[in-house]
């Protein structure tokens, strides 16, 4: 299925905020760049150490230079703890739910159920897999 980028963009980025948001993301950007601490096409972003969501600035001593799997990792860990803050908890793609029902016939119900807890804490289905393994075998 094509993606429909126009929708994505129009739903998700368009908004005053969102343009706000970029725009300061942006900025923090240039602002390492100037200093010779980042370069176009050099893998790293550009991270603040107290989210610009949370309050944070642009400030020099609230950045810092990080890889981009480093910075993908904080914020999934962000949001982890948010989701478990509020109570809530993320939904399972289609793909992630295929797959657990192909799983599902040769494993026990307290083993699938703690899978897709544990996936939808933001774990990859190996890693719940083997927390569930480890916990409650089979």
């Amino acid at each position: 299925m094509k993606r429909d980028y126009k929708k994505i963009y129009k739903k998700y980025h368009s908004s005053r905020k969102a343009k706000k948001a970029r725009a300061a993301r942006n900025q923090a950007r240039r602002v390492m760049e100037r200093e010779g601490k980042v370069k176009k096409g050099d893998g790293k972003e550009v991270d603040h150490k107290r989210p610009l969501s949370k309050g944070g600035s642009n400030k020099k001593k609230n950045l810092r230079v990080v890889s981009r799997k480093k910075n993908r990792q904080d914020g999934q860990k962000l949001a982890v703890k948010a989701r478990k803050k509020n109570g809530t908890k993320r939904k399972l793609t289609k793909t992630q739910k295929a797959t657990l029902k192909k799983h599902k016939s040769h494993h026990s119900k307290a083993h699938m159920q703690m899978m897709i807890n544990k996936m939808r804490d933001g774990q990859s289905f190996s890693k719940a897999h083997k927390a569930a393994q480890k916990k409650v075998g089979k």
